[in-house]
């Protein structure tokens, strides 16, 4: 099951494209301000329903229209999405839903997660929880509702030791599940950390009253970026190999920032064993290219 064709229409910098992709590896080579992360994006409204950019409807749609189509393939889903202004609608199989279903599990990078993870704790651990949500499924998601739910409540009413205890007992109930889903993942992990030659570094999942995911050196120094974006990219595709899932796709923005030409490769190589649909965006033209953006066109090499 994977994203086959993509049809943007007054979508952003794009007039009207049709873009068929490949069922693993998909390379789009572009210079900076070509599109790349705006045809991002439109994927990640294809297979989650929502952007990643905190944007108004109107930004989207290009400039002197009144709306922007997205049209695409999923199997045999057939997806529409009209952006109007002051409205969104989505379409399956000609019919209008209303509470959108996720099509594609998508694990989606990009420079502002390289940020975001090095810089904030709560992003950390986020991170962390949707991967969890990924290995553990509904069985987390119901712990994890009634984990927020305890917070909620406890936050209501501090000195109500009913709301405290119950509070402690979901926290240690999904601190388990994070500790857990680092186990679980150890040698997918390890493989990937070997072969982006990461040796130095580990990480370490606290559980304590400062939970904390940490990254850290053996021998104490700062982690570079390429080496935090490595780790990230270890996690992700640790975790892709080991629910070994077809419904799943992977989107990296910004690919070869903090990457140099070798790490490229080798991440490159660790996508193609993953065996499902990936969707890279560079800056840097390489031999691998399948799709050339520039000036709002989409060329297939």
């Amino acid at each position: 099951m994977y994203l086959k064709h993509v049809k943007l229409k007054n979508y952003r910098n794009f007039i009207d494209i049709n873009v068929n992709l490949n069922s693993n590896l998909n390379i789009f080579f572009g210079n900076n301000g070509s599109g790349k992360t705006n045809f991002t994006e439109s994927l990640l409204l294809i297979t989650k329903g929502k952007s990643f950019r905190k944007v108004k409807r109107e930004e989207i749609i290009n400039y002197n229209q009144n709306r922007a189509f997205i049209k695409a393939v999923i199997k045999n889903e057939n997806i529409l999405i009209i952006i109007e202004k002051d409205n969104k609608k989505t379409f399956i199989n000609e019919k209008q839903v209303y509470k959108r279903k996720v099509l594609l599990e998508t694990f989606f990078l990009n420079s502002d997660t390289l940020f975001y993870f090095k810089n904030f704790s709560n992003f950390r651990i986020k991170f962390t929880d949707k991967l969890c949500y990924n290995v553990f499924g509904l069985e987390f998601y119901e712990n994890y509702k009634k984990y927020l739910n305890a917070i909620r409540n406890y936050k209501k009413e501090p000195y109500n030791r009913i709301w405290l205890k119950v509070f402690k007992n979901y926290k240690d109930v999904i601190n388990n599940y994070r500790q857990n889903f680092f186990k679980k993942i150890k040698e997918n992990y390890n493989e990937a950390k070997d072969k982006l030659k990461l040796s130095d570094c580990l990480i370490n999942f606290r559980s304590d009253e400062k939970r904390e995911l940490n990254i850290i050196r053996k021998d104490k120094k700062d982690l570079s970026l390429g080496e935090l974006k490595s780790i990230i990219f270890a996690i992700v595709y640790a975790t892709i190999k080991l629910i070994e899932r077809k419904d799943v796709i992977l989107l990296i923005d910004d690919f070869n920032s903090e990457w140099d030409i070798n790490k490229q490769k080798n991440v490159k190589n660790l996508i193609l064993e993953l065996n499902t649909q990936s969707v890279i965006m560079e800056t840097q033209r390489s031999e691998d290219i399948n799709f050339i953006i520039e000036k709002g066109e989409v060329k297939t090499v």
